[in-house]
């Protein structure tokens, strides 16, 4: 039997479940792409250029979620998708931003050590 794919383990989300789920993700996404505040618009308008994803849709889904009353399991799916890319994009800076300060400092704290080890982690489950 496969692993649920559904938040909490679920087995069924309803719409309204999925809509959360998304508007939930869409936001982190838009948090991880804006430089500060203001930045919101032009976070969305990048996301849009290069995951695919509808402005418009992500507007709603950040201000009127509460309005729709579905989501397509594709734009669903592309949200989802897109998160983590952005998440393991941000993982690779933070490796590369590491290996930078490691070789240019030499610094070998616990802050570095834990920053070592969430890469190594992080490679091990791409690995898989």
């Amino acid at each position: 039997m496969c692993k649920s794919s559904f938040p909490n383990g679920q087995t069924k989300m309803s719409d309204v479940a999925f809509i959360n789920e998304a508007a939930t993700l869409s936001k982190r996404l838009t948090r991880m792409r804006a430089s500060g505040p203001g930045e919101v618009e032009r976070a969305m308008r990048s996301i849009e250029r290069d995951y695919g994803i509808d402005y418009s849709f992500q507007w709603s889904l950040r201000y009127r979620a509460d309005r729709l009353k579905f989501i397509s399991a594709s734009i669903f799916n592309r949200i989802q998708a897109a998160y983590r890319a952005e998440c393991a994009r941000q993982m690779r800076s933070l490796a590369h931003e590491y290996q930078e300060t490691k070789e240019s400092t030499g610094l070998a704290d616990d802050f570095m050590d834990s920053v070592a080890a969430l890469v190594a982690e992080t490679n091990a489950e791409e690995m898989k």
